[in-house]
């Protein structure tokens, strides 16, 4: 009897731990290839999966999204000085000077790379590795998102 409770417990962390986990992340600013900085306002979710060897953008439910940036899956390459993990992915950019007469590639391949915190609680998010631009991000939940989104201390009064 021991040892089906035991077995059934590791089945269940087993699968458990193989689903994903999905986290919430706030913009907090946007630098250009110049270093200057603009506000930004969105949210982006990213789940990993494979003991965080990988990671992806994502729904709140962990789905991942197949839009232009979004379809991009990422891998882990290496953990710099002990604290930061980065990971890398590709994604086809639509090589606007395309000219079927003349020939060529009709798309070209842009590198991504993302780079986290140890706690996993930032994120720099570099679009292009020769582009110089990058974003910044802070780790959130839903439920603070929702309170900072709906807070009537932020409506000015006249």
């Amino acid at each position: 009897m021991k040892k089906v409770i035991l077995i059934s417990a590791f089945l269940g962390l087993a699968t458990t731990y193989s689903y994903g986990q999905t986290y919430y992340y706030k913009c907090v600013a946007s630098f250009d290839k110049d270093g200057v900085k603009s506000a930004c306002d969105k949210l982006d979710i990213i789940t990993f999966i494979n003991n965080k060897r990988m990671c992806y953008p994502s729904d709140k439910d962990g789905n991942k999204l197949y839009n232009a940036v979004a379809a991009v899956t990422f891998s882990f390459i290496e953990t710099l000085n002990g604290s930061t993990h980065v990971y890398h992915g590709k994604r086809d950019v639509i090589n606007l000077l395309y000219n079927p007469y003349i020939g060529g590639s009709r798309y070209h391949q842009v590198d991504y790379y993302m780079y986290f915190s140890s706690d996993f609680n930032q994120l720099r998010n570099v679009g292009s590795a020769t582009d110089g631009s990058y974003t910044e991000y802070k780790r959130t939940t839903p439920e603070e998102e929702k309170r900072n989104k709906y807070d009537d201390s932020k409506i000015p009064v006249f």
